[in-house]
């Protein structure tokens, strides 16, 4: 796991310098990429969070190379899927696997603390924080794949590379 845009696609690396730009000066606010990548075993155990006993989530998480959680933790659901655009480690001989194909992003306040609530609102003009940079997203590219966008559990801070681009 980790925040390299490097190993994110041309075109999600692209997309997120693009978005940071028109955010900062559509609504004054930074935004930072908060995970690009992901193993296969730590988006396993991303998925048994919140699905599985805590003595099993915390043995993938070892395995995966990651610090346990708390049993409060383990009460929330992190990701609905486990097929996911971060995962990069498919060993499937696929080069255009390689490469993460979905961007978290995070808010920065001005105290430069990452900003995590679905209702931030750091710019303080009584919207969204995360709904504004997702409407913004559309404007840049209205076919990206906004977690906002998700009917059942919305993911406001998940960007994906469009289905059929695969650079």
């Amino acid at each position: 796991m980790s925040r390299d845009l490097n190993k994110a696609t041309p075109f999600m690396r692209d997309f997120l310098l693009r978005l940071q730009a028109d955010v900062k000066r559509i609504i004054g606010i930074n935004i930072i990429a908060i995970q690009v990548d992901r193993t296969a075993q730590y988006h396993l155990a991303l998925y048994a969070q919140g699905r599985e006993p805590l003595e099993k989530v915390n043995r993938l998480r070892k395995i995966a190379g990651v610090a346990p959680i708390s049993a409060a933790e383990n009460l929330h659901k992190v990701t609905w899927t486990l097929c996911s655009d971060h995962i990069t480690d498919l060993n499937d001989n696929n080069p255009n696997n390689n490469l993460s194909r979905a961007i978290d992003i995070g808010i920065i306040g001005p105290d430069g603390k990452y900003q995590g609530s679905d209702k931030a609102d750091v710019n303080k003009d009584n919207k969204p924080d995360y709904i504004q940079i997702g409407a913004i997203a559309k404007t840049i590219r209205p076919d990206i794949v906004w977690g906002g966008d998700y009917v059942k559990t919305k993911d406001f801070p998940h960007y994906a590379q469009p289905k059929g681009i695969w650079v």
